[in-house]
């Protein structure tokens, strides 16, 4: 049994120096993540999300459901700002979640496939500027990440060792209910569809004569027990959601045959491969042509002890971004922005490793000459284009600055003018009236906004009071110079 699943192990003669490389890498994340941290001031949903920390731990689940979130990265900000609750603070736990998602990468990817392969995509993740940007912002992105990979690893650990079986149950249990809770639709969707993809694999074990998943069958009735139990603590916080919300239900007690055929009139693989250029910006390109060659695991994997979890990864990825889009697409009249399809980036990374590492195999294996060079021009063709796009991004603008023009009016302007507000965005649009302000605006200016202009009239017109107009207009936000999709638009 134990041969039938091996466990994740470091060459003996080759330990120290994994060790070393391992440790550089998570240094280089940790680098990349908590410079210039609160560089940029906090900006609209930060400064909405962070404006509830204050609150009691019992206030804040219903808060997060007025921002159809689940409650777990409030809490942890929460605590956070009960130490500190300033920028650098309330940004660390997001930049934390991106570290320990850069490390949980490299060890998944060392388990299932080699560890210099998970060296490589361990490089890759630390200078994405994508993950880095999510990483140090306020909002339930970069957690998400983490609990995704660390409910795939725990899966891994619980369907491959029949030792500690009891350990790997809850730890698969933790990590699926942390996933749950960091944020709303796509860690739904995906557990969904994983509790779906591992109840086949179980009817397969269970009823088709000499499947190889036999030996599987109790660990993953372990897995969906899990899974199960999982959905049973979330279900308040997600019935609080659609109660309190209407972003993804106008009618939250069923998805309903509008829905259903507006999901599918407006259905686009669009967005996805937007939120896919966004996500792998600069290696996106680069890593397709592997990422669709992942298919070929099916054969590759046929004798291998990791044979199951790949497979998952290979069913998980496309029903989880369809399910997703189309559930989006069929709830809510919002763009369908890159982040919010937060499976992409771990698993396209996850699929793509497994994919080269199968390729080094089987070149060192028919071609041997080629094999020696095959591992440093990968690295170099991939990592290159990171490093220099981690370069751009670093010196990119991202966000209007909230911190710098509250401080600028506080200089220059005083009790004897009235700041006026307006955003440059249609009338439908939902306008920051203001955001920022209270965080930053240390002055002492009368504030209104051009809508209670005409209420206010009479008044103004009596008033000594100089008017003083700011227009905020909401950008497309790229993450480098280069970037031909925009992760908020």
């Amino acid at each position: 049994m134990q041969s039938q699943f091996p466990q994740m192990r470091i060459p003996s003669d080759k330990s120290k120096t994994y060790t070393l490389i391992t440790l550089l890498i998570v240094l280089l994340a940790t680098m990349t993540r908590i410079h210039h941290l609160d560089h940029e001031s906090l900006f609209m949903d930060e400064i909405r999300q962070v404006s509830y920390y204050p609150y009691s731990l019992g206030q804040i689940p219903q808060l997060a459901a007025s921002q159809q979130q689940p409650p777990l990265d409030y809490w942890i900000g929460h605590l956070v700002a009960k130490i500190s609750y300033s920028d650098f603070a309330v940004r660390l736990p997001p930049a934390l979640f991106g570290i320990g998602s850069v490390t949980l990468l490299m060890f998944l990817i060392a388990r299932l496939a080699s560890w210099p392969v998970a060296f490589l995509f361990g490089v890759i993740l630390s200078l994405l500027p994508f993950h880095i940007y999510f990483s140090q912002e306020a909002r339930p992105y970069s957690i998400a990440i983490f609990f995704l990979l660390a409910t795939l690893s725990s899966l891994a650990r619980l369907l491959e060792n029949p030792a500690g079986r009891l350990l790997n149950f809850f730890l698969f249990f933790c990590s699926t209910l942390g996933f749950l809770l960091s944020r709303t639709l796509s860690p739904l969707v995906s557990t969904v569809c994983l509790f779906g993809i591992l109840v086949g694999f179980l009817l397969h074990a269970s009823f088709r004569k000499n499947s190889i998943y036999r030996a599987y069958k109790s660990p993953i009735l372990l897995s969906i027990s899990a899974i199960f139990l999982a959905f049973l603590v979330y279900f308040p916080y997600l019935h609080k959601i659609l109660a309190q919300g209407v972003r993804y239900a106008h009618n939250p007690a069923s998805l309903g045959l509008a829905s259903l055929q507006k999901g599918i009139s407006a259905f686009s693989l669009l967005p996805l491969w937007n939120a896919y250029l966004a996500q792998m910006e600069p290696v996106a390109l680069l890593l397709l042509p592997v990422l669709l060659g992942s298919v070929l695991l099916i054969k590759f994997t046929r004798h291998s002890p990791h044979r199951l979890v790949t497979m998952i990864l290979l069913i998980l990825l496309p029903t989880a971004s369809l399910l997703n889009i189309f559930i989006f697409l069929a709830k809510t009249s919002m763009p369908f922005r890159p982040p919010y399809a937060i499976y992409l980036l771990p698993l396209s990374l996850l699929l793509c490793a497994l994919t080269l590492d199968s390729v080094c195999r089987i070149t060192r294996t028919h071609f041997k000459p080629a094999a020696f060079l095959l591992m440093p021009a990968l690295s170099l063709i991939l990592i290159v284009p990171t490093a220099y796009s981690f370069l751009d991004f670093k010196s990119h603008t991202n966000k209007p600055d909230w911190r710098a023009l509250s401080n600028y009016l506080t200089m220059n302007f005083d009790r004897r003018y009235l700041l006026v507000f307006d955003g440059l965005h249609p009338p439908e649009n939902w306008e920051p009236t203001f955001y920022g302000f209270d965080r930053y605006y240390r002055g002492n200016s009368s504030r209104t906004n051009i809508a209670s202009t005409p209420q206010i009239a009479t008044s103004l017109a009596r008033s000594s009071l100089v008017p003083a107009l700011i227009l905020f207009h909401y950008p497309e936000y790229d993450l480098t110079s280069r970037s031909t999709v925009p992760i908020m638009r």
